[in-house]
């Protein structure tokens, strides 16, 4: 801009640097001569540009983004390329006259050139054939020598290699499948856990005349019971509280702790060996076992009782190692 025409504004008491008011001043001149318009026009221009420039610094450019967006190709199109199996390439290009890039089609060549593969040219605006003789799927395609193809018999046979022994500990997502075989051996080499159970947990004391736990020689041994194999079994020692004849219940069995029974009375059907004894007294010795109510191989709401050969007498009993009761109805 002339310094002449900013004196003239300045002496019109406008403020040069609000663009505003340059803007009403130039529009309040009734008669704008030719040259004075060409004069200003770049300079208005000039101003404009600058604000529309700092208002849209930093965004992206609108004409460049949709260009982009324009070329993206959407989930489905990925899939959908493939125009399909032509007789011909005449067949092909009537039945696709336009198509997109990453089109591509088969056409069948005959004997001389087998299956064919056609691509879409955008830059020639038609089809193209740069493939003859290929393969029409896995079958077809020879094999390599590194990339081998899915079997289930080269599966089953593959070798284990790098196998080496781990300890039992859990599988963890982040192994492969050698460690997690070794894993599962090192599990199974190991015997199971066995959980033995307070008698409280196994049997009902209808009428109080034990104790289910005995102190021997200061040491506390607590009547327990375990379900091993599919077995019932019993260890530890009780105490007699006041004595007990034969056949009497001592013990009402739970029903998850039942077991099998082919007659009604004794599970065992003779007299059992000693399995029982005071540990004072090598001589005093009786023998426990199941009393069931019914023949019974599957219902554990037949009631079942312990009870004893013998008489116990009023005394500290212990149980000889560990004592199997019988087969469990639920192991």
């Amino acid at each position: 801009m002339s310094d002449s025409l900013i004196e003239k504004m300045i002496e019109k008491g406008v403020n040069i640097n609000n663009f505003q008011e340059v803007f009403n001043f130039f529009h309040s001149v009734d008669a704008m001569e030719d040259d004075l318009l060409n004069l200003i026009t770049p300079y208005l221009v000039g101003i404009a540009q600058g604000i529309v420039n700092e208002a849209t610094e930093g965004k992206a450019d609108k004409v460049a983004t949709d260009l982009a967006l324009s070329q993206k190709l959407n989930r489905d199109e990925y899939n959908n390329h493939f125009r399909g199996l032509y007789k011909s390439y005449i067949a092909l290009t009537e039945a696709n006259i336009v198509a997109v890039d990453g089109d591509y089609a088969h056409i069948d060549g005959g004997i001389s050139f087998g299956r064919m593969a056609a691509i879409w040219d955008s830059d020639d605006g038609k089809w193209v054939i740069n493939e003859v003789q290929i393969a029409l799927n896995t079958d077809e395609m020879p094999e390599g020598s590194n990339n081998l193809y899915f079997k289930q018999d080269r599966v089953k046979n593959t070798v284990l290699t790098g196998l080496v022994p781990q300890n039992p500990t859990e599988i963890m997502p982040t192994d492969n499948i050698i460690t997690a075989l070794a894993k599962l051996q090192a599990q199974l080499k190991v015997p199971p856990e066995v959980k033995w159970h307070k008698a409280e947990d196994v049997l009902i004391q209808k009428v109080v005349k034990t104790n289910l736990y005995a102190t021997i020689s200061g040491v506390r041994f607590d009547l327990e019971f375990a379900k091993i194999n599919g077995m019932l079994w019993m260890r530890g020692a009780f105490e007699v509280l006041s004595s007990i004849q034969i056949g009497y219940t001592i013990w009402t069995l739970k029903p998850e702790w039942r077991v099998q029974s082919v007659r009604v009375g004794k599970v065992p059907n003779h007299t059992s060996p000693y399995n029982v004894y005071v540990p004072t007294s090598p001589t005093s010795e009786n023998s426990l076992y199941v009393h069931s109510h019914a023949v019974v191989n599957s219902d554990i709401t037949v009631e079942q009782d312990i009870r004893a050969f013998g008489t116990l007498t009023v005394n500290v009993w212990g149980v000889g190692g560990a004592v199997c009761l019988g087969s469990l109805i639920q192991p």
